[in-house]
């Protein structure tokens, strides 16, 4: 049902954090809705979390783009509840303008341990042929073309509220 939403759910913006955001770190930062009315469904609070950590990522990239400027991100590859969404796979690849792919399998430690112990014991000459080997995807999730576009005023508002919103959340804090 998500899918069928406009990006930007109908004006509504969340902040995700439960428990204090995480990068950049801020320990007193809460969850929130905004924006919303009476026309607002359940569909478009679930959206807007999906598209709020959406954004997040994109303010991530942005600082991470001035740390190391030369870094190229050509493919993200998501796992865990973030590889089991098409409609959230869509969503992070159009505002990051990056492709998603996702793994076939959800045993990742299992799996990491297994390639270590396999380059260990002689079975792969390095770790690249050993992950070439055994992870594979069965997703690959486009962007669509200038689709960050039509998200970037409700990045522009969820990153603002995090600057309106400072003294308040500390106020708010470990009560």
């Amino acid at each position: 049902m998500a899918q069928t939403l406009e990006p930007g759910s109908g004006g509504l913006v969340a902040i995700d954090y439960l428990q204090g955001r995480f990068f950049p770190p801020n320990p007193s930062v809460r969850g929130l809705f905004v924006g919303h009315t009476w026309a607002h469904k359940k569909i478009h609070f679930y959206r807007a979390i999906l598209e709020s950590i959406a954004y997040d990522h994109y303010l991530t990239r942005e600082i991470i783009k001035e740390l190391v400027p030369d870094l190229g991100l050509d493919v993200i590859t998501a796992i865990g509840s973030a590889a089991k969404s098409k409609v959230w796979m869509q969503i992070k690849s159009d505002i990051l303008q990056i492709p998603y792919k996702n793994l076939f399998r959800s045993d990742l430690s299992t799996l990491g341990s297994a390639i270590i112990a396999g380059y260990s014991t002689g079975l792969y000459k390095d770790f690249a042929s050993g992950l070439k080997r055994i992870v594979k995807s069965d997703l690959l999730i486009l962007p669509e073309k200038d689709g960050h576009k039509k998200y970037l005023k409700y990045i522009e508002v969820y990153n603002d509220l995090f600057i309106a919103l400072k003294d308040i959340y500390k106020k708010l804090a470990f009560t």
